[in-house]
């Protein structure tokens, strides 16, 4: 197959910020094309780093970054539909003074228990409340990704970590000039100006390697602003950092979102070059991914996505269970509107035991995957019998 087959495809990362693009595309082993998407027009870069084909997609100009996530994401999806892991570089990272997180170091939103690693809320509303309003979160991120994150989380990960800053400090200081796209044109850090093994890394030795915390992530489409009300949501929350990409984007997908931490102003160089870390650390983190598990998992392309109600008020969805025995449990779902007595409809309702909210088992509805918990999976087997 060629370079550029979409079947190749299974890794992307969003970079909403123009800047952070380019660091990514920079740090590619292999950039063989550069294109745009059909829909919303927004530039991508196809290339290679370790063993992973990558898809890297920046953001639109002249909108919000968390309009541009929203447009870019599923037209991402629709156009490269092998996909099955996704990361998202947070814009405007913010953390409380007084958190884990501090300026300078990356925060990947990854679930803590049976938390949603990203939650979306509304800043108007909290900042007037101030109290977080919640208005939605995303799924789970894929299993073989927090294998991943720990991985490079280890002492042997973390020196590689720092040794990988040290070339994108290389890249960086020898590419003031655009980078001209060609066929196979090797755009990697050099091997002359990296560290070898054993040597510290020059960044850790001059600025201290940036930390790499695992946690919750919020997200709204404009920043909080306020540094009190940042550390009383962050609290009450459990929440690390606040960013304003991942807001907008409705459908509740497993992407994992990589933040860089600034403090203060957000149009500081600071916040610039805390991105562009972030942008790093995900590409270091998508080298990691484990290929064989990568793919046994899902596309994304494949998941069932709840679409908002279209028949107004006092409706509800019913699961229509197939027959059959084989697996996976086959199923639709459609709405049913309680207020239309012309139209009846008979259901039996289904009780069963939460126990864990893990959501380890899937089901097929209208011919996409659901995951749901072991209990309800066990419930719709015995129930189709």
């Amino acid at each position: 197959m060629e370079s550029t087959d979409p079947e190749h495809y299974q890794i992307a990362l969003v970079l909403p910020v123009k800047g952070d693009y380019e660091t990514a595309v920079k740090l590619l082993d292999l950039c063989f094309t550069q294109r745009f998407l059909d829909s919303s027009g927004a530039e991508y870069s196809l290339g290679k780093a370790g063993s992973h084909h990558l898809v890297l997609v920046t953001g639109l100009s002249n909108i919000s970054a968390a309009e541009s996530v929203a447009r870019v994401v599923p037209d991402l999806i629709k156009e490269y539909s092998f996909i099955r892991a996704c990361f998202l570089a947070g814009v405007g990272a913010m953390s409380p003074s007084g958190g884990l997180a501090q300026a300078g170091d990356i925060v990947v939103g990854m679930p803590q228990g049976y938390e949603s690693g990203l939650m979306q809320f509304d800043a108007g509303k909290s900042r007037h409340d101030k109290r977080l309003h919640v208005t939605g979160h995303w799924r789970k991120p894929p299993s073989f990704v927090n294998p991943a994150v720990d991985e490079t989380l280890s002492t042997q990960g973390c020196d590689e970590w720092h040794m990988y800053i040290d070339k994108y400090l290389s890249t960086m200081a020898h590419s003031n000039k655009p980078t001209h796209l060609h066929p196979a044109r090797n755009v990697g850090p050099s091997n002359e100006t990296a560290g070898t093994q054993g040597s510290p890394s020059r960044f850790n030795m001059i600025q201290g390697a940036p930390k790499v915390l695992k946690g919750r992530v919020g997200s709204s489409s404009i920043a909080l602003g306020d540094p009190e009300l940042l550390q009383r949501l962050a609290s009450d929350s459990g929440i690390l950092c606040f960013e304003t990409a991942a807001a907008n984007l409705q459908t509740r997908l497993p992407l994992v979102v990589v933040c860089g931490i600034s403090q203060g102003d957000s149009s500081l160089p600071q916040q610039d070059n805390a991105s562009k870390l972030a942008a790093t650390y995900a590409m270091f983190l998508a080298r990691h991914l484990n290929r064989s598990e990568l793919a046994k998992g899902v596309r994304l392309s494949h998941l069932f996505i709840h679409q908002p109600f279209s028949l107004g008020d006092s409706t509800i969805r019913l699961l229509r269970l197939h027959g059959g025995t084989e697996y996976p449990i086959q199923c639709s779902m459609f709405e049913a509107c309680l207020k239309d007595q012309g139209c009846p409809m008979d259901y039996e309702a289904l009780s069963y035991a939460w126990e864990s909210d893990d959501k380890c088992d899937m089901i097929n509805v209208n011919g996409r995957v659901l995951h749901i918990t072991r209990s309800l999976h066990g419930a719709l087997q015995h129930l189709r019998h």
